[in-house]
């Protein structure tokens, strides 16, 4: 291994840019019904993932508007913003293997968002949402998706 592929590797333990990572799923789910996520990988230098997962959660963000006043009687905006995970659920979609750098992997996953938990809203001051993220478990700042959102009813 050269002086390049040592900083890449580097790089690739502190960024998680090990792999490229897309999903495809529904944008709306029906709750207590299972859907099918398809997962694409693409190596871009070898790795050798302990696991893929997905993490499957419902956040809750609220944001509320703080006025004050000072003593002219000018008003001073402010914005609290406050986020809290509800629902949150990891599941493994394989163990242990090995990628080489420009090998291509896919994976179809059926995921369930359970049937009592709190559906897609959108309030005033609040919003409840559903999200998906799959990653690859690597020493280091795992590669993942980012999150994917979509509605649950």
């Amino acid at each position: 291994m050269g002086i390049m592929d040592k900083l890449k590797s580097a790089a690739n333990f502190v960024t998680g840019g090990g792999a490229e990572i897309n999903i495809s799923m529904p944008e709306e789910v029906e709750m207590g019904t299972p859907f099918q996520i398809n997962i694409k990988c693409l190596a871009k230098n070898d790795i050798n993932p302990k696991r893929v997962y997905v993490k499957l959660q419902s956040v809750e963000n609220v944001e509320v508007e703080d006025r004050d006043y000072d003593e002219d009687g000018d008003t001073d905006y402010e914005y609290i913003h406050r986020q809290s995970v509800i629902f949150d659920e990891e599941y493994d979609i394989e163990g242990e293997l090995s990628l080489s750098e420009g090998e291509e992997k896919t994976w179809d996953k059926e995921v369930v968002v359970p049937d009592e938990a709190q559906c897609t809203y959108e309030g005033v001051h609040a919003k409840h949402q559903w999200r998906l993220q799959v990653g690859l478990d690597v020493p280091g700042n795992d590669p993942d998706s980012g999150w994917v959102y979509f509605d649950a009813y």
